[in-house]
């Protein structure tokens, strides 16, 4: 029964494309549907943080901007003074907000959004199965596909307004484009990867550390003599810097900086480093950072945002040079923070309740997911690498910064999942050979009867 379930012939895989769609989008419409009908408290649910911030500043007519509040003696922010122009997201998650928050800031923003979130995070399970029928088995591939249509993770993710959703979706896109331009490296893909590689940074820098690697890997990859080669790559990185070229140029207009994604080097850097730093938002005594920056630099708030950012890269610089073992031991702290789950009293309670549903179940998709690339890399090598470059230039950013929501591990779980899946296959396929061997052994027992 199993073997007939995986066995299906390549004519029925095509009609597993669009069910495994369908399949995915109907799992994630139900979870909103309940979300949004389910009379439970909606404040954490409904938060925006930072990127709602600007999405309203920029539906007001005010511009990509931050608001600037007035702290009373308890340093709480009461009242928002002014605005000032901001680069403290990337520009893509906010602008796409600000297209509803145009019309509504209502629930009915939310549930729209929500929607195009779930077609968005159906889309990648799609994606992420074509990235395995590459690397992988395509009864591996199958599995791949209804795990991440069922993963908890990738579904309440989906339900939360933060730009996780859209930053794996563009990631993923960003690989399998990769992969047909290792195999057709004609213009046109060239064009579409280096689309995506912009539009990709524009989501999240935190994929910064991951381009060099993927230079290196087209390099090795890509046949044709060495000029051809390099002129390929060149192509694909400038229509990327192409695609981010206006983003800098505003932040270089604003800040008389170049260039600059992101104004929040310097603040996460010192959230992951300073002297009561747990490598997460939280103290060493469970205070929240955040309320500790507003005591700590009361004074901070009347600089310009990279200014501030200026002088939290000094402090936390400066802690790291005294302190060069502590920081070391907290990088290693946090990337086992990433990979796995940091205390209770450093993450919010929704991280907790997570912790203690998925423990034993992520336990054996790790496992699997290291016998998995094991078995790839014998295999499949070079595209194995691409993956593992990506997993780990992604947890070494935040290693190096700091740690502690559970989301900023979304956009590498869906390729664990991959690897795991491969090893999930693996046992299955024993399974039926020793289940087949079993009924042969009977058949011809029963025969010489």
């Amino acid at each position: 029964m199993i073997n007939e379930i995986l066995d299906f012939p390549k004519e029925r895989r095509k009609t597993f494309f669009f069910c495994l769609f369908f399949l995915a989008l109907a799992i994630r419409l139900c979870a909103i549907f309940f979300y949004t009908l389910f009379p439970t408290p909606k404040a954490g649910i409904n938060a925006d943080y930072e990127y709602g911030i600007i999405a309203r500043a920029i539906a007001d007519g005010i511009g990509y901007s931050m608001s600037i509040a007035k702290p009373d003696n308890s340093h709480i922010s009461q009242s928002i003074i002014n605005y000032w122009p901001t680069a403290n997201q990337t520009p893509f998650f906010p602008y796409f907000l600000s297209f509803f928050y145009s019309f509504s800031e209502g629930p009915i923003a939310f549930f729209l959004i929500r929607i195009i979130h779930a077609v968005f995070s159906a889309l990648t399970c799609i994606i992420m199965y074509l990235i395995a029928l590459r690397l992988i088995h395509y009864k591996a591939a199958f599995v791949l596909g209804i795990l991440c249509s069922f993963y908890p993770l990738f579904v309440s993710i989906m339900i939360r307004i933060v730009p996780e959703t859209f930053f794996t979706f563009w990631i993923s896109l960003t690989i399998l484009f990769l992969f047909f331009l290792k195999d057709d490296p004609s213009l046109r893909n060239i064009a579409i990867t280096g689309l995506l590689m912009g539009i990709t940074l524009l989501s999240s820098n935190v994929i910064t550390p991951f381009l060099p690697f993927i230079g290196i890997w087209l390099f090795l990859n890509l046949k044709g003599v060495l000029h051809n080669k390099l002129l390929k790559i060149c192509l694909v990185f400038s229509i990327a810097i192409l695609v981010i070229a206006p983003w800098l140029v505003r932040n270089y207009l604003v800040f008389n900086k170049f260039p600059l994604l992101k104004s929040t080097a310097g603040l996460n850097l010192w959230l992951g480093n300073n002297p009561s730093s747990s490598g997460t938002f939280f103290s060493k005594g469970g205070e929240d950072l955040f309320d500790v920056i507003t005591k700590k630099f009361p004074e901070g708030f009347k600089l310009s945002e990279v200014e501030q950012d200026a002088i939290f890269y000094r402090e936390a610089i400066d802690y790291i040079k005294a302190n060069p073992f502590n920081y070391l031991k907290l990088v290693i702290k946090r990337f086992y923070y990433f990979w796995w789950f940091p205390p209770d009293e450093f993450v919010t309670g929704s991280t907790t309740s997570y912790k203690k549903l998925m423990t034993v179940p992520y336990t054996v998709i790790l496992i699997l997911c290291i016998m998995g690339i094991f078995n790839i890399m014998r295999e499949n090598w070079r595209g194995c690498l691409l993956i593992i470059a990506l997993m780990l230039s992604i947890s070494l950013m935040y290693s190096l910064f700091v740690v502690g929501h559970l989301r900023y591990r979304v956009p590498v779980e869906p390729y664990v999942l991959l690897f795991a899946s491969q090893a999930i296959f693996l046992f299955v396929q024993q399974f039926v050979k020793i289940c087949t061997s079993h009924e042969k052994i009977k058949t011809r027992h029963d025969f010489k009867k």
